[in-house]
């Protein structure tokens, strides 16, 4: 303040020449005449004890991290962090800290990864444009009233929107149940602690996975999406085992529509336990080998050991190959579904490696925002590199 003034029932007065502006000071002081920027103090300064009262709306991890901004080194520091401690009531998180500056509550961009199991079932019936995915998750933080891990996230993905059905705790109670674009519906959990995006090559490191190829990702995922208003889809567990440019996913087509469509979780549990080869219900294993295309391949997770490759090395190899439906690589999942043809079409598995003309047709009819969302979602998730 730049002059003196009268402030009933106290005085007010300048005590600094900083009228317009902050200095920052650097902790601890350097001593006078020293640069501050290049100074190192010879032993650790006291600790100042910080106190924060952290927003109602914030998943706190149970593992909590406390780091300051190192600008130097241009990363979160947790050197001279001690004492972290979070009251569940208050909501008080506190810590000592021997830096002052920029302080955040760290997250592990992993925290929720891998998915130990996933699964994509379709809500809307007859040509509708809902479905659901459903993620077990790792590492979510436990619900602070009963201490009892909440690892399913559920999504309700519509037309231009996805809706965020669980867990249901509170401090996501804004959020539950309300339809939001895509990539805004990934922030705003995101801003709340559950980080489902963004994975990359350092998550995938961290955790001893093999990243997917990129695009040949992408296009599985939108192939996926153009059925996920007709089919259930689940992981498959040799997905992780398989390379990283191929991907594996198991699929069945729902074909009791005339009852509603019996597409509920405990339902889609049973099938994808179940794992019956031949049927209505059946479950069929695929496999995108990099960009060369789709094939079937027998696969079930009950294998005890993976699924065998066509051998393309010999003559034999490729001719035995030609005569399997296993073998033949399609461009997409639809003409992979329409069956084998050609020499093959009277194979012994013909008929149970196709899907019903009734579904194939709802494939080709199902709304394209919707396919489109999902695609969005299904890229942004990378089921595939990291389920």
């Amino acid at each position: 303040l730049n002059t003196t003034a009268a402030c009933k029932p106290c005085l007010r007065h300048q005590v600094t020449p900083l009228a317009k502006n902050v200095s920052i000071i650097p902790y601890p002081v350097p001593p006078a005449g020293v640069e501050a920027s290049t100074w190192q103090p010879d032993e650790e300064p006291p600790p100042f004890k910080v106190s924060i009262a952290l927003p109602q709306q914030l998943l706190v991890p149970a593992a909590l991290h406390v780091g300051w901004w190192d600008a130097r080194r241009g990363v979160w520091s947790e050197d001279g962090v001690s004492g972290l401690s979070f009251d569940s009531t208050s909501r008080r998180l506190n810590f000592n800290s021997v830096h002052l500056g920029p302080l955040a509550l760290l997250q592990d961009t992993a925290a929720a990864l891998p998915y130990s199991n996933w699964t994509i079932r379709p809500t809307g019936g007859l040509i509708g444009t809902t479905a659901v995915i459903t993620l077990q998750a790792a590492g979510l933080p436990a619900a602070e009233d009963n201490g009892i891990p909440h690892s399913e996230v559920m999504f309700e993905v519509g037309k231009g929107t996805v809706t965020l059905l669980s867990p249901d705790l509170p401090q996501l109670s804004q959020l539950l149940g309300k339809p939001l674009p895509p990539w805004q519906a990934l922030y705003a959990y995101e801003q709340c602690g559950l980080r489902l995006a963004g994975a990359g090559s350092a998550e995938a490191q961290v955790l001893g996975l093999q990243e997917k190829q990129a695009t040949a990702e992408v296009a599985m995922c939108a192939d996926l999406a153009l059925l996920s208003g007709a089919f259930m889809s689940a992981c498959s567990c040799w997905n992780k085992t398989a390379g990283p440019d191929a991907m594996l996913l198991r699929l069945s087509e729902v074909t009791d529509w005339q009852e509603g469509g019996r597409t509920g979780p405990d339902y889609a549990a049973r099938i994808f336990k179940r794992e019956a080869a031949e049927g209505d219900r059946r479950v069929l294993v695929v496999r995108k080998q990099g960009n060369a295309g789709v094939m079937f391949v027998d696969g079930a997770n009950t294998r005890p050991d993976p699924p065998p490759l066509p051998d393309f090395s010999t003559v034999e190899g490729i001719q035995a190959a030609a005569a399997d439906a296993y073998c033949h690589l399609h461009v997409g999942l639809l003409a992979l579904l329409a069956g084998p043809h050609g020499d093959i079409k009277d194979h012994s598995r013909a008929a149970a490696l196709a899907a019903s003309e009734q579904g194939l047709e709802h494939v080709r009819n199902t709304d394209a925002v919707f396919t489109g969302t999902m695609a969005q979602l299904l890229q942004a998730l990378r089921l595939f590199s990291f389920g």
